[in-house]
C-alpha cells in the first residue's frame, strides 16, 4: 500500500498594495491534521467578539492579543513566511495597468516556495487566499505545470482558492502577521506615537516578535538590535535558516523574470 503524504493548507493575505514603499505578501502553512484543533482555539479566543480580526481594525486590543495568543499555544502546528516587496520596483518594472499582474505573479512566486520546501515527492497543497485581483484559477494551473514540469507527473499538486477574510480565522491570522511586519517595514514605528491605533498596532507587533524570538539584528556602525525587539520584523529572515517564521525581502531589480 501506497503512503498518501498528508495535505498541507496555506492561508495568504496581502498588505500595502500601494502608497507605501513596501508591499508584503504573507501565508501560514498547516498539516490537515492540526488544522481542526487551531480553528478550535482560535474559535475559543474570539468568542462572542463579532467582528473581523483585522490589522486595520484594532477595535479590542485584549481581543487580538488572545487571538495571537491562541495562534502561538499552536506554534507546533503552524509556520508563517512572508515577502517583501519594494512597490517603487513595482512601479517601475511595469505600467499601472499590468501591476495587479505583476503582483499575482509576486504571490505565485511565494506559493512555489512551499513546493521547493516541502521534502515530499507528490505534496498536496490547499491554497485559500484572501479576495485580490488575481485569478485563482490561473494560479492553480501555473503551480501545477512548474511542479509537473520540474518532478513530472499530471496530478494536481496545488488547488488554489478564494475567501472572503470575514469567513475564515486562519486567513485574519494571515492579515494581522502580514500588516504588522507591513506597519514596521513602512515606517510604523517612526510615525506619531499618541493615538490609541498606534499603541495598539505596536503591542500587536511586539507581542509577535517577542513569541517568535526574532533573531537580533547586528548593524555595522550601530547599536544591535536584541533578540525579540519589534524593530526585528523589519529585516530579512532569509537566507538564515527558517524555523516556522521567515521574512524573505524579494529584490526585483536582481530578477529579470518579472519585467515586462
Amino acid at each position: 500500500m501506497v503512503h498518501q503524504p498528508e495535505p498541507v493548507h496555506i492561508f495568504g493575505d496581502d498588505s500595502s498594495k500601494g502608497g507605501l514603499p513596501f508591499f508584503v505578501y504573507g501565508s501560514f502553512q498547516c498539516n490537515e491534521s492540526k488544522l481542526p484543533k487551531v480553528m478550535e482555539k482560535l474559535q475559543r479566543a474570539v468568542d462572542a467578539y463579532g467582528h473581523e480580526i483585522k490589522w486595520n481594525e484594532t477595535r479590542n486590543l485584549a481581543v487580538n492579543l488572545r487571538f495571537l495568543n491562541a495562534l502561538f499555544e499552536s506554534w507546533t502546528s503552524l509556520s508563517y513566511r512572508c515577502i517583501v516587496v519594494r512597490n517603487k520596483d513595482i512601479n517601475n518594472a511595469v505600467p499601472w495597468k499590468d501591476r495587479p499582474r505583476l503582483r499575482a505573479k509576486l504571490v505565485f512566486t511565494h506559493l512555489d516556495t512551499y513546493r521547493k520546501s516541502s521534502p515530499l515527492a507528490q505534496p498536496r497543497f490547499f491554497v485559500t487566499l484572501d479576495k485580490d485581483e488575481f485569478d485563482t484559477a490561473v494560479q492553480t494551473i501555473t503551480l501545477n505545470r512548474r511542479f509537473w514540469r520540474e518532478h513530472g507527473g499530471n496530478e494536481e499538486v496545488f488547488s488554489v482558492v478564494d475567501c472572503d477574510s470575514k469567513s475564515h480565522l486562519m486567513l485574519q491570522a494571515a492579515d494581522i502577521f502580514t500588516g504588522a511586519i507591513a506597519w514596521i517595514w513602512n515606517g510604523g514605528l517612526e510615525r506619531e506615537t499618541v493615538s490609541n491605533a498606534h499603541a495598539h498596532r505596536l503591542a500587536v507587533a511586539s507581542l509577535i516578535a517577542k513569541r517568535m524570538r526574532i533573531p537580533p539584528r547586528r548593524i555595522k556602525g550601530q547599536i544591535t538590535i536584541p533578540q525579540g525587539d519589534v524593530r526585528c520584523l523589519g529585516y530579512s529572515t532569509v537566507p538564515a535558516h527558517e524555523k516556522g517564521f521567515s521574512i524573505w525581502e524579494l529584490k526585483l531589480a536582481k530578477s529579470d523574470k518579472f519585467k515586462q
